[in-house]
Parts: structure tokens; sequence; C-alpha cells
């Protein structure tokens, strides 16, 4: 378990005025869980992090690793970094290049805080090393290790002391696309089949949405929404989520009649556009309709549904293998609409698009 309680730290700055890192942040991760902070660079996510792992110290919170008290500014408590019982691996990997990949993982039990007896540490190395699948590997150079195998050495050493709470601090920027693919499903599936609580920091909104138990989008030294990968991508709380998670269309407009028997509709530019509206959106109320490019279709054959059809222009088709992804224009509205590649549309062509009344999001105007 990792608990967060008011978390503020500011880094003072020359010539301006000090930087508020963290905003008061309160989370909690709970026993086994996959909890990632996901936000663009400079959001306090890393920062976060290295508060836990005791690196950075905040002026103002709590900070629970397991059920231990590790920092709390209100009892003067500052637990070393050395002395909290967690894993952790960098974005770097930090691998000793003059060590071979057994004496890398071996560190931590030879030198650390928690020495063992030489025959445990053959034990457990070669017990976690047969769980990334690098135990042939024992012997080999740091040096020698693709990229991928430096990040499973570095995965190892983080848990051969078997702690029960693992940091990750953007752990696969430095691979290819593939390989990173590869070790998202990888890391997750070690983390679940180890039950450990692991928290896990990206601004890559693929790994978060494919490895989170939970994800927490953080922006400007605050979480802005947290909740499970569907609902933080299909329900998000306001325009930054919708826009930083994946892709969005943004239609804005007046709610132009209120919730009735479940549907509420919007007036914009495009037209009036049918969708779920909340009991407080009043009518005149400004709002935003956000509707993702894979929920747009294409009206094909004769019958049209007799709500959200929009009369559009094919302004570009890019076929990326799995989709077409274009854009059209509404009026003087551009979208982007992702369909199947068997999907007859090029450039020029005029069409009719479907935005289904239940994959249409109302937002606040100001969020």
């Amino acid at each position: 378990m990792i608990k967060v309680t008011n978390l503020k730290k500011t880094y003072p700055a020359q010539d301006q005025d000090a930087v508020q890192a963290l905003r008061g942040i309160d989370f909690q991760v709970e026993p086994g869980e996959f909890y990632t902070l996901l936000g663009p660079s400079g959001c306090g996510k890393t920062t976060t992090l290295r508060c836990i792992a005791g690196f950075e110290e905040p002026e103002e919170g709590e900070i629970w690793i397991e059920d231990r008290l590790v920092y709390s500014s209100e009892k003067h408590i500052n637990v070393p970094a050395p002395k909290r019982d967690y894993g952790i691996v960098f974005q770097s990997y930090a691998i000793w290049p003059h060590m071979t990949v057994f004496q890398n993982v071996a560190f931590p039990l030879v030198h650390g805080q928690r020495r063992v007896p030489k025959k445990e540490v053959n034990e457990r190395v070669f017990r976690v090393l047969q769980l990334i699948q690098l135990e042939d590997l024992a012997d080999r150079p740091a040096p020698f290790l693709s990229g991928g195998q430096q990040q499973r050495v570095a995965l190892a050493r983080a848990l051969v002391h078997e702690p029960r709470v693992l940091l990750l601090d953007e752990p696969l920027s430095n691979l290819d696309a593939k390989l990173r693919e590869d070790m998202r499903f990888e890391i997750r599936d070690l983390a679940k089949r180890l039950n450990i609580t692991t928290l896990y920091v990206t601004h890559d909104q693929l790994e978060a949405l494919t490895m989170a138990d939970r994800v927490a989008v953080m922006n400007a030294g605050q979480i802005i929404q947290e909740g499970s990968s569907l609902d933080i991508y299909k329900v998000p709380s306001n325009r930054f989520v919708a826009n930083f998670i994946g892709l969005a269309n943004f239609l804005p407009g007046l709610v132009s009649a209120s919730k009735k028997n479940g549907w509420g509709e919007v007036k914009t530019k495009t037209g009036n556009i049918r969708c779920a509206v909340s009991e407080d959106a009043a009518v005149g109320r400004e709002v935003v309709v956000m509707i993702r490019p894979e929920d747009l279709t294409v009206c094909e054959g004769t019958a049209r549904p007799d709500h959200n059809v929009l009369e559009a222009r094919v302004d570009t088709v890019v076929f990326t293998g799995e989709m077409l992804d274009c854009w059209v224009s509404v009026s003087d509205q551009r979208l982007r609409m992702k369909v199947h590649p068997s999907t007859a549309l090029e450039p020029g062509q005029s069409v009719q698009i479907y935005l289904a009344p239940e994959r249409c999001r109302v937002i606040a105007s100001s969020s």
C-alpha cells in the first residue's frame, strides 16, 4: 500500500516566483494494485515519485509505504531513502557497466541495507533472473546487453530483495516502439504474479491505459482526474483530460434542450447534437461536446438516423493499415475521424457522418 496525503513541494527559482511542483496531492495505491501517474512534462508526476522514494523532501503532507509512516511534516518524520522498503527502476536503468548481469542484480543484497548470506544471494538472484528469462545471461557483461535486456536487469535488481512496493519512473522511454509494447505486458504481468503494489510514472497515454488498474491524470502539480483506464478515456471530467488522453473532437455550443427521456441537446455551429446532458446543465449554458475520432461513422445506404447526422466534406485520407485516418469539414469546423480501411473515402468527397448520442460527452466550456 502507498498512501499520499496533502503532498506539497516548491522549488526556488532565480529572478522569478518559486515553482509549485505539487499543490496538495492525495491518492492511495491499494495492496497489489498497479497505479499510474500520467501527465505532461512538468506536471509533478516524477516529483511525486521522488518524494515517495525519499529523494526529495516535500514541505507538507504525509507519505505511507505499507503500514509505515515514512514522511510527515507535522510529526517531523523523514525516513532516509535507503531505509524505505521499496524497489525502484529509473528511466536510465542505472546499470553498472563494469559488472555482469548477476553482479548487477545481486548488488542490493551484497551492498544494500538488507544484506543476506552468500548462499541466499545466489538463490534469490537466479530466482529473479528466471522470472525475467535472463538466467542464461547471468555471466554476460552489462555493456553487451540490448536495451530490453538492460531494462529487465534493472527490474530484476529492484525485485531481488522481494519488496512489497515497486516504483517505476518512465522505465520504457528509452526503448523502441516494438520493445516498449512487449515490455508493457511483461512488467504488468510480473507485478501481478508477484502481487506487488506498483506506482508507475509515465507521460505515455498508451502505457497508462494498457497497464494500469487505475490512472491519475496530473497537470500543474495537481491530480485532475482519477479512475480506471476505461473511465478516464470514455468519460473525461474536463477538456484537458479529454485532449491529453487520446484524440478528441470538440464542438462548442449552448444547451438547447434540458434532459428529457435521458437525453438533451446542444446547439452548435454544425447543428443540434443530441447527447447526455447533466441535470444541472441549464438551457443556454455554454458547453463543449466531445467525441472521439473512432466514434464518428459514415452513413451508408439509404437509411439515416433522425438526429446527429452532419453533412461533411472529406479533406484528407491517410491509410495507416488498421484504419483510415481522416479529416472532414463540417461548415467551418474540422473533425478527425477514424474508420475501417474498407470504407470508400477520398479527398473532396461529400459524405454524411453520424455522431452516436451515447458517445457524445458534454464538458464545461471553461474546463
